[in-house]
């Protein structure tokens, strides 16, 4: 049994549906795009918080081995006058 040719018109159609789902692709495929440049810059700012953070802990966490070395030295005097 011979196939028979498919028609220039019949073509065209196959095409241009080929065409069509293409842009569909690509339109959704620039969305995903702006969503993942979203994504990075909302982990950028995380990260950014979290270094804050860190500063801030290691800030204190010097403060509280200062107030605590002069506790030492406060309680150590305490015992040589007592």
């Amino acid at each position: 049994m011979d196939m028979a040719e498919p028609s220039r018109e019949l073509l065209q159609i196959m095409v241009q549906r080929v065409l069509d789902r293409l842009s569909e692709h690509s339109n959704e495929f620039k969305e995903v795009k702006q969503r993942l440049g979203s994504l990075e810059r909302s982990v950028l700012s995380v990260r950014s918080d979290m270094v804050g953070d860190a500063l801030v802990a290691a800030s204190l966490q010097a403060q509280f081995d200062r107030i605590s070395s002069r506790m030492d030295k406060v309680e150590q005097r305490l015992e040589i006058a007592g």
